[in-house]
């Protein structure tokens, strides 16, 4: 692994258990996760407790991660309490009310539980993995048609605004290339 400031994030989450404050993780391991194409996840596996997922947010693509956070916050909560059929990992607390640690070193750190046998493709193979990743895109948006969305902080401008992104397609076809 070539960086081990996650020690610091992996105990803090690890040994706080709203119920059971006192109850110690056991034996802890880390195993990294993709490709860290924006964020470092790590899978923290632990002998006594939950497996979770570690991410380490990029402050270079994301210089407020707290307004991440939150916006990650808001969606899980309405994906949750509106019945969008959604299956999405749940943000992990290290606290009563702090989902996002801050390290000594100033990393900004977040924890989700862990879907076993899930994963990601960076780059589809096949012409099924980027049909599937279209439908689960389109699964996502449509879940998400009612939300109020000027309760999300603006973390990259246009980012996720799907009329840009499809003036963006549009302009790209309609360009001549010499």
């Amino acid at each position: 692994m070539k960086e081990n400031n996650y020690k610091e994030a992996v105990t803090v989450f690890a040994n706080y258990t709203p119920d059971l404050p006192e109850h110690s993780a056991g034996k802890i391991s880390v195993k990294t996760i993709g490709h860290g194409l924006i964020h470092n996840s790590y899978k923290i596996e632990c002998e006594l407790k939950t497996s979770f997922l570690l991410q380490k947010i990029n402050t270079t693509v994301f210089p407020g991660p707290e307004d991440v956070q939150e916006n990650l916050i808001r969606i899980s909560e309405y994906a949750e309490f509106e019945f969008t059929g959604l299956r999405m990992p749940y943000p992990k607390y290290y606290n009563t009310t702090d989902s996002l640690f801050k390290d000594s070193k100033g990393n900004y750190w977040r924890a989700f539980e862990f879907i076993e046998d899930s994963f990601s493709v960076n780059i589809p193979q096949t012409p099924a993995q980027a049909m599937a990743t279209a439908k689960a895109f389109a699964k996502f948006t449509s879940a998400f048609d009612n939300f109020n969305v000027d309760l999300l902080n603006i973390v990259i401008p246009d980012f996720h605004n799907l009329a840009f992104r499809y003036q963006q397609f549009e302009d790209a076809l309609n360009r001549e290339y010499y």
